[in-house]
């Protein structure tokens, strides 16, 4: 890792992501709760913040990470409420549903995470009309939110929103569609840059026959493309599953992933100042944790709510 101190002399990359201890230079106080709670929830109300700036910074993380009480009760009724309001025809009920699920879960950091794979993710009611398979998308992200990374791009493959957003219903041997294969790689793994047009093709072969069939996924084995495929310098017979573990042995995946959660959480712009270096340096040690746990989105997201680099001046 290069010598560098990003944006700031106050800490080295390493002494970035080591956890915040308050003292009489950065204290833990009304201020700091209330960036945490603006960050890790939808805001804080005033008893919320109370008790954040009583019980600590690192309690305060806790709770937000094991939700408030009675997490699948709420849940289950909010579940209820949608299924009723779309069995009556509602078109514009779901985005307004989750606006209210947002505000009043409790488990917000839940939520924060289930609009960050929402936006990872991009998808559209005006393409996929069907409410139904928009609202399972909005459940598999719930889901998956503070879990594996891996386990939810796999599900997102077969996900129908995301087949029918990006056509890869119609992904045939004999004539593979590149859509999905080139977002998989530019949007939701790697980034641009870290692929070729040749990866694309190959990818999209990876994914053939990968199909929507009453609403639901399904493989249809006589359009699947079962030969060779070479992606990023490995060949084998991939389906997709094969080819997204190949995009995740690439160390530009991680790097890529933590670039997004970091401007999610802590700053959505890096200073005009610094350096790409300053900016690598920075966030390596974030990518070497979700690597070194196999894409575990929670410890990551843990890892960027407790530091010393959140609670700065800069970052608030």
């Amino acid at each position: 890792m290069p010598s560098v101190r990003p944006f700031t002399d106050e800490f080295s990359p390493a002494e970035a992501w080591r956890p915040y201890e308050p003292s009489t230079r950065r204290p833990w106080n009304l201020a700091r709760a209330a960036h945490l709670y603006r960050r890790a929830a939808c805001g804080g109300t005033w008893t919320e913040l109370q008790r954040a700036v009583a019980e600590g910074p690192a309690a305060t993380v806790d709770r937000l990470f094991a939700g408030g009480d009675e997490p699948a009760a709420f849940y289950a009724e909010a579940r209820s409420t949608i299924a009723a309001l779309l069995g009556l025809g509602g078109s514009n009920d779901l985005p307004a549903w989750w606006l209210y699920v947002m505000l009043r879960s409790p488990h917000p950091l839940l939520e924060r995470m289930t609009l960050f794979w929402h936006g990872h993710f991009a998808t559209s009611a005006a393409k996929v009309t069907d409410r139904g398979l928009m609202l399972a998308q909005n459940e598999l992200f719930r889901t998956h939110a503070l879990g594996n990374f891996r386990t939810l791009l796999k599900a997102e493959a077969r996900d129908p929103a995301m087949l029918l957003w990006l056509d890869s219903a119609v992904n045939r041997k004999a004539k593979p569609n590149e859509n999905f294969a080139r977002e998989v790689m530019e949007l939701f793994s790697l980034g641009v840059g870290s692929y070729t047009e040749r990866d694309i093709r190959e990818t999209a072969r990876a994914f053939t026959g990968w199909e929507v069939q009453h609403q639901r996924f399904w493989v249809n084995a006589a359009q699947h493309d079962g030969g060779l495929k070479t992606v990023l310098g490995e060949r084998g017979p991939f389906d997709g599953d094969g080819v997204i573990d190949v995009l995740l042995r690439q160390p530009a995946a991680a790097r890529f992933l933590v670039r997004k959660l970091y401007r999610f959480f802590v700053a959505d712009e890096f200073p005009e100042s610094s350096t790409p270096a300053g900016i690598e340096a920075l966030l390596e040690p974030l990518a070497v944790e979700l690597r070194e746990a196999d894409y575990d989105d929670g410890g990551v997201v843990g890892m960027i709510l407790r530091p010393n680099w959140f609670f700065t001046e800069k970052a608030i």
